[in-house]
């Protein structure tokens, strides 16, 4: 049996260099959300409020479900919390 090992978990869970960049960072993204909504205490009503998002899609970003973003979504939400208001 062979043993591979990989520089980075996001390079064993993906196919190509790109991928691997591309998750990363969508995780680190969906990270720095969600600690952002637990921070300020926001409720899935209040966060969805702030994001711009439906509920539905605020619990999925709140329980880290990084399938149900895409690497502009998170880009475009990280920007929404950064601007007055957010």
């Amino acid at each position: 049996m062979i043993m591979v090992t990989y520089e980075r978990v996001w390079d064993a869970l993906t196919t190509t260099p790109a991928e691997a960049d591309e998750l990363h960072a969508r995780s680190q993204l969906l990270h720095a959300l969600t600690s952002l909504v637990h921070t300020r205490g926001w409720s899935v009503e209040e966060a969805a409020r702030h994001l711009h998002l439906t509920a539905v899609r605020t619990e999925l970003l709140i329980a880290g479900d990084i399938n149900a973003f895409s690497l502009d979504e998170l880009r475009a939400l990280d920007d929404l919390t950064r601007t007055p208001g957010g």
